[in-house]
């Protein structure tokens, strides 16, 4: 018997050389490409064939064609840079004789507005012009592009919201049930997208009523269907509004076996909204039983993920939620990767370096897969170079010598398109690799670079990008200085330093048990100062001095003091002393899956022995390991690691 994949397979066979020959008519095409679509493996070869065919015909295409073209290709997750080039250029064409908007809205998926700030404006000015006048059906397609605009534009929003708002009030009892059918998810699923950065946008009204009507949804008996309690439950998660309904718990409980991973994935992205957010006991315990359900949900589909992007955008979901995704699920899903190695592209290189920097997982294949993809993609990777560069210095995977010339011709080639964070990580990863150039260093500390810099400083809206910005910065300007000082780079991070270096921590609890191991050991606590600032502000939790015959040195009497940045000592220390800098390594600064620093303190260490340090590591698992169970154990441990 043949299957209904065996014959949309056949049925492809035949349209193929058509497609080739560009003689298959365009609906047919579109249809070719609809069936692809819905096929669990893909067709590349077929895709790219397609893809010269809309090429071949672009000017006989117009915006209802397009919008389903460039749709087609991302359910495909198949990028190919000619054709979407090409549908916006037709787009921008289209878009500046554009006056209904049913016609705008099929063309902004193909309208790349973040950088063209007058097609933005072309785009607003039809939105409000004709927002009023939107059925429902309509605001659900301007809902799913609005996000993509980046527009900081509030008046656009609020009356996107107010036509939702009369839309949702109108609609006749008996019509309920169709409206919460097909329109109800996709109007969510843009209320969830807006209340994330750049938009950071909330309207109380209609995320009140959305939330009315999802509640009545939830009440019926029948009909539930796990689709409906996914996005029910993302939405929900997102308005972070306290507990959340037993009526929800109880649905997702009774359809968990029933979910696909793409639904697992959907009520997944709903935990990020509650990072860093203190939660009411009950609600924690909520969150905590549906992340457990998630993780055995996930487990349980493993099976069914037959293709490296649906692992992908399995992972991603999974690892970018506020809750810390259980060991073993994550060990699951990433040696799913294994297997899919070969079939690792160019469109996978993005969304797989994001997990790795999320996870701080070390996968020496998986890395070495994604610096082979930047070798052998070198005129296409663009920004993707830098990222995984930043991958590889997070997690201190050595890049091979040819990934590194590659990154290094690649910075110098599109340093004015790169910006100035994707530059500044990609530096600092030649800097933990010994492998940044002199042509490197010159064009970042140079004055349009700089400019560049304040410029991306003072147009950012976020706090988080402007300290990573200046961090960067400061972390390059220290590797320049310490490292390659015959590069002549001045230190001008001083004041910086002064101004952001804080003078207060959270205490770990390895802190507390190693100072008063560190007093027993050096014969008390005037042998060691806490939370001293080396010259280029590099933070050490205990430092002492020895003399050449390792007998401990006050303190106190040299004038070593806490929070002290480039501490002066009052008094001259014996000849061929040394200082001890003691740093703890609590489990954040390992990869999340081998006892292997991360980047940064493997860079700390070099630079602290550089400025004469020697340099003592008291890591987590060795200081609550069994064989240091004991005190007497854990003294022994610390003075060999002291004065060996």
């Amino acid at each position: 018997m043949v299957t209904s994949v065996e014959l949309k397979a056949r049925l492809l066979g035949l349209l193929h050389p058509f497609i080739i020959d560009q003689s298959a008519p365009l609906f047919a095409v579109i249809r070719a490409m609809e069936i692809c679509a819905s096929l669990a493996e893909t067709n590349e070869e077929l895709l790219d064939d397609i893809a010269k065919y809309f090429l071949g015909v672009m000017d006989g295409i117009g915006a209802i064609g397009i919008y389903r073209i460039s749709g087609l290709f991302k359910q495909c997750h198949y990028t190919h840079d000619k054709l979407f080039d090409a549908l916006h250029e037709k787009s921008v064409g289209l878009m500046a004789k554009c006056e209904s908007l049913v016609e705008c809205v099929n063309l902004l998926p193909n309208l790349f507005l973040g950088s063209d700030p007058e097609m933005l404006g072309i785009v607003e000015k039809i939105l409000l012009r004709d927002i009023t006048d939107c059925v429902l059906p309509v605001l659900c397609r301007v809902g799913l592009i609005l996000p993509d605009l980046q527009t900081k534009n509030r008046q656009l929003l609020d009356a996107f919201s107010k036509q939702v708002l009369n839309s949702l009030q109108n609609v006749k009892k008996e019509e309920t049930d169709e409206v919460v059918h097909n329109f109800l998810s996709k109007l969510c699923s843009s209320f969830v997208k807006l209340r994330r950065w750049p938009h950071m946008y909330r309207n109380r009204d209609v995320e009140g009523l959305l939330y009315k009507l999802l509640l009545t949804e939830l009440r019926k008996q029948l009909g539930m269907q796990p689709a409906s309690v996914a996005w029910i439950a993302q939405f929900m998660l997102t308005l972070n509004r306290g507990r959340l309904p037993l009526l929800l718990i109880e649905r997702i409980s009774a359809v968990l076996p029933q979910f696909s991973v793409p639904q697992i994935n959907y009520i997944a992205s709903g935990f990020r909204v509650h990072s860093r957010t203190r939660h009411h006991s009950l609600l924690e315990q909520q969150l905590s039983y549906l992340n457990h359900m998630m993780h055995y949900a996930a487990l349980k589909q493993l099976n069914s993920i037959t293709n490296l992007n649906s692992l992908t955008f399995t992972v991603s979901q999974f690892v970018h939620r506020n809750q810390d995704i259980d060991e073993s699920v994550l060990n699951e899903l990433m040696d799913q990767y294994l297997k899919f190695l070969p079939d690792f592209r160019i469109q996978h290189v993005l969304p797989t370096a994001r997990i790795l920097l999320a996870t701080r997982y070390y996968m020496p294949e998986l890395a070495d897969r994604l610096c082979r993809c930047v070798v052998e993609n070198e005129q296409t990777i663009g920004r993707q170079f830098a990222v995984v560069l930043y991958v590889c210095n997070l997690i201190n995977y050595s890049p091979c010598r040819e990934m590194l010339e590659t990154s290094v011709r690649l910075l110098l080639r599109h340093k004015d398109e790169l910006s100035a964070l994707d530059t500044l990580h990609a530096a600092v990863a030649f800097g933990l690799f010994r492998y940044l150039d002199r042509a490197v260093v010159d064009a970042i500390f140079h004055l349009n670079f700089l400019e560049k810099v304040d410029k991306e400083l003072e147009d950012s809206t976020s706090f988080s990008y402007t300290n990573r910005l200046r961090d960067s910065l400061m972390r390059l300007n220290r590797c320049a200085c310490l490292d390659y000082p015959e590069y002549d780079v001045p230190w001008f991070h001083e004041q910086y330093c002064r101004d952001s270096v804080v003078k207060s921590r959270r205490e770990h609890y390895l802190t507390a048990s190693i100072r008063d191991s560190l007093a027993v050991v050096l014969g008390g606590a005037d042998f060691f100062v806490e939370n001293v600032f080396t010259p280029y502000y590099y933070h050490i939790d205990f430092e002492c001095m020895f003399d050449k015959g390792y007998e401990p040195l006050s303190c106190k009497e040299l004038g070593l003091k806490s929070w002290t940045c480039n501490n002066v000592l009052i008094q001259e220390p014996p000849a061929d002393s040394f200082r001890v800098a003691v740093c703890v390594l609590p489990q954040q600064l390992f990869c999340a899956n081998e006892q292997l620093l991360l980047g940064t303190e493997v860079m700390k260490r070099r630079h602290l022995e550089i400025m004469g340090y020697k340099v003592v590591h008291i890591a987590h698992f060795e200081w609550n390991s069994m064989q240091l169970g004991d005190r007497s154990a854990k003294l022994t441990f610390l003075r060999k690691k002291l004065l060996s």
